[in-house]
């Protein structure tokens, strides 16, 4: 279980960009000539914004609001859940924001305003 909020994210996005690219990869197609990995390296990752990382990557799919797996709603205060089954295509993947997980301890402590509910069967126990 990790917190994925905005500061993790972009620190994320910076490991896993200089992982992938490296601190030297420059887009063939990028007229600006800007080292992309030495950017986000300079970049403070206690201040820096997604808006940042996504200025100089051109694209926001490396930190952005992710939407909660249960009611939809996009934000940057969520918590991801992975299990691993086996190889990496075998996993499950469930982003989880406040307001849903706030529901799911009312549910477990039984306050479920007199209704007995019922989770989706992608949350229950198998």
């Amino acid at each position: 279980m990790k917190l994925l909020n905005e500061r993790a994210q972009v620190k994320l996005a910076i490991k896993n960009w200089l992982g992938i690219y490296g601190a030297e990869y420059t887009y063939p197609e990028d007229n600006r000539g800007i080292k992309v990995g030495a950017e986000l390296m300079a970049l403070d990752p206690e201040t820096a914004t997604a808006r940042d990382v996504a200025d100089i990557i051109g694209e926001s799919f490396w930190a952005h609001e992710k939407p909660c797996s249960e009611c939809g709603t996009r934000t940057w205060n969520i918590i991801k859940f992975e299990e691993m089954e086996g190889p990496m295509d075998d996993s499950t993947i469930i982003f989880i924001c406040r307001d849903c997980l706030v529901k799911a301890l009312r549910l477990i402590e039984g306050d479920s305003y007199g209704e007995t509910q019922i989770l989706p069967s992608s949350t229950r126990d198998q």
